[in-house]
């Protein structure tokens, strides 16, 4: 987006702030003065997200994108929406979807392993993984992510050594030592 609507700029301030209220009150002005801003639908989906109302969310995610084909944030903003909402196949497709405009992109690859292994295919998600932890070598949770599908993949030496990776990089950090087990 080249103009960026001064409502839209707030919203996004108010959303980073955690107050949902004021950020879906200047998303919605947005798209009154501007109603195919493409990134004021994805903002706003996130918002409705945040806020419970995952209809709606799902709903301007799906705008957004009618809008805006090519937009690496929606396609992951709605692959999130469907992992949450336990739709594994949707999930891996707007994963994948970003990965292909953006093929470092960290976080997709990392979500989509995990959506991977949620639908049963332990093999890819390690692969996906994998590529995470090469693009970020640094980052725990790929090591972690990884180690689940390895795991799963029956390779349960390379996964101990894959969790070993994650705790030695983030000792500290109370989110690398209790994941959710897909």
């Amino acid at each position: 987006m080249t103009q960026c609507p001064i409502t839209y700029l707030m919203g996004l301030a108010w959303e980073h702030k955690g107050q949902m209220d004021h950020a879906r009150e200047n998303l919605q002005k947005t798209l009154l003065l501007h109603p195919d801003c493409a990134e004021a639908h994805d903002g706003l989906g996130r918002v409705l997200w945040k806020i419970g109302d995952r209809v709606s969310a799902v709903s301007e995610f799906d705008k957004a994108l009618a809008l805006a084909p090519d937009s690496v944030d929606t396609h992951y903003d709605r692959g999130l929406a469907a992992f949450q909402s336990q739709q594994m196949d949707r999930a891996i497709k707007e994963f994948r979807d970003a990965i292909a405009l953006k093929p470092d992109y960290v976080d997709a690859r990392l979500n989509l392993g995990l959506a991977l292994l949620q639908n049963g295919n332990s093999l890819t998600a390690a692969q996906e993984s994998r590529e995470a932890v090469n693009l970020r070598p640094e980052f725990a949770e790929g090591h972690v992510d990884l180690g689940l599908a390895l795991l799963r993949s029956v390779d349960c030496r390379q996964a101990i050594d894959e969790f070993r990776e994650g705790l030695r990089l983030e000792a500290s950090n109370p989110a690398t030592h209790s994941r959710a087990c897909p």
